[in-house]
């Protein structure tokens, strides 16, 4: 018996050291697997020594870390960003009406919005169509990238109300490195709400794909983002009284639903796609120094850019669709109709705009206590629209309008060092239709030591003197009337 008892005893020991074993070569029991060193998987081992985390000896071996960044889309600056793994106030970001409802809108995930706050108000841009949607939009100057010592990914999803009112949002982020100078990855973003009132739904779907690669003398961040966003439009309801005298309008009722209350329009939709190309690269020239890391012994040198020599190009292509399947209705809603009997109304916009600088980089001696850029920039546009501005007879029909904007620049930035940091960027028009326009813009921080905190003061402030954006001076430009004979006047 005794036998018996001991031949078990040592079965279920046996059984219990290959279940340890195979839980600690499968990762379960840690989702980082297996350190480097062969001890634990944080950062330091029992001894306290640091892990070489790029030291893989086998497939269970996941480094960790992570970075992430903008690039500012005019001279290519990276701007750090964080990364957020709190949970507080989630929910909020996901709000049309922003986390602390500073926008107005017309109630409908992705619908469009208006800053109540003047600084967060963004200038126009050509495009200006698809401007309200921000709530949702990729902009080359908002693609995160990250460069992450395993792949990343970030899925997210909301969801609101029934399957008649209710609204949906995925989003999906992945990123991983090649090497650690180069990474890519993409996002998206698809944004649906069926509306609380009538006609009123949204379809806003937004994607980018994203790489990079970061050198001691070449540096390079690009983008491909395509927007397809589509709207249904309302008009708004018929009566005011619908919602401040319910009762008034019950005609029986006591109370309507919103999807009861009648609206202006229907079957019209508004439809803007596009696609952006985005580059910037520098080449960068410089020396190299010694590590002042001691901890660091696997760089013993580090490089020190000098001088760098920037491209930036930006590609913009938008078509905006005003469809709309009821002549009549158009007719009734609208004071001045300019649509025609047709269903669709298009326009057309292509900007190339590419940005040459030289800059002298701040650090690399004593003396260069701030960065110093100069730049010029040349922009063409292209525009198509139905008008009748050009055509004898005042007869709508597709027509091209082409512009060129010459500008240069200059900044000024210092961000090293821990007591004060400034970025101040100018630029002015020299020839095309932004002759003469001007911006000057800058922000700054103060920090000092307080016992054992920081105080830190920060300002920001801007000067301009913009010209509208193209649609907005075709539309309020001089019209000119044509008689019977088919001449202008």
């Amino acid at each position: 018996m005794r036998k018996v008892y001991f031949a078990f005893a040592l079965l279920i020991l046996l059984c219990g050291n290959l279940a340890a074993q195979n839980y600690g070569q499968n990762g379960f029991g840690n989702q980082f697997g297996k350190s480097a060193s062969g001890m634990d998987s944080n950062r330091y081992d029992r001894n306290g020594n640091p892990i070489d985390t790029t030291a893989v000896i086998d497939a269970n071996t996941i480094p960790i870390g992570l970075a992430s960044w903008v690039v500012d889309d005019r001279l290519g600056t990276m701007s750090s960003v964080p990364i957020d793994t709190v949970q507080h106030n989630f929910q909020n970001m996901n709000d049309t009406g922003g986390p602390e409802g500073q926008y107005s809108y017309l109630g409908n995930l992705g619908a469009p919005r208006f800053a109540h706050v003047f600084f967060e108000r963004k200038e126009p841009t050509q495009a200006f169509f698809t401007d309200p949607y921000d709530f949702t939009l990729i902009r080359p100057d908002n693609v995160v990238f990250t460069n992450t010592k395993s792949p990343f990914t970030n899925l997210t999803y909301f969801k609101h109300g029934d399957a008649r009112t209710g609204e949906e949002r995925f989003k999906a982020y992945f990123a991983i490195n090649a090497n650690k100078r180069t990474g890519f990855g993409f996002n998206i973003d698809y944004t649906y709400g069926r509306g609380k009132y009538q006609n009123q739904s949204t379809a806003l779907f937004n994607g980018d794909l994203f790489a990079y690669y970061r050198g001691d003398h070449y540096e390079m961040h690009a983008s491909f983002i395509n927007d397809n966003l589509k709207m249904a439009e309302n008009g708004g309801i018929t009566n005011d009284n619908y919602v401040k005298r319910p009762l008034d309008m019950a005609e029986g009722k006591k109370t309507y639903s919103t999807s009861e209350i009648p609206v202006n329009l229907s079957n019209i939709w508004n439809h803007n796609r596009g696609y952006h190309l985005f580059l910037t690269h520098r080449y960068n020239l410089g020396i190299y120094r010694d590590n002042p890391d001691e901890q660091d012994t696997l760089q013993t040198q580090v490089f020190l850019p000098v001088t760098s020599f920037i491209h930036t190009l930006k590609v913009d292509m938008n078509k905006r669709e005003y469809i709309s399947y009821d002549h009549s209705q158009n007719q009734a809603y609208f004071r001045n109709n300019f649509l025609g009997t047709d269903s669709t109304d298009v326009t057309k916009h292509t900007s190339v705009k590419n940005t040459f600088g030289i800059s002298i980089r701040e650090g690399f001696s004593r003396w260069a206590k701030a960065g110093l850029t100069a730049f010029i920039t040349h922009e063409y546009r292209g525009f198509t629209l139905n008008d009748s501005l050009r055509t004898p007879g005042g007869q709508r029909a597709s027509t091209d309008y082409r512009e060129n904007v010459l500008s240069v620049g200059g900044q000024l930035i210092k961000e090293q060092g821990r007591t004060l940091h400034y970025n101040v960027i100018g630029e002015l028009g020299i020839a095309g239709e932004d002759a003469g326009q001007f911006s000057i813009e800058g922000k700054g921080d103060l920090n000092f030591r307080l016992k054992n905190d920081t105080v830190r003061f920060e300002a920001n402030a801007y000067i301009k003197n913009l010209q509208p954006v193209f649609y907005f001076r075709h539309f309020h430009s001089k019209h000119y009337w044509w008689d019977n004979d088919g001449r202008r006047s």
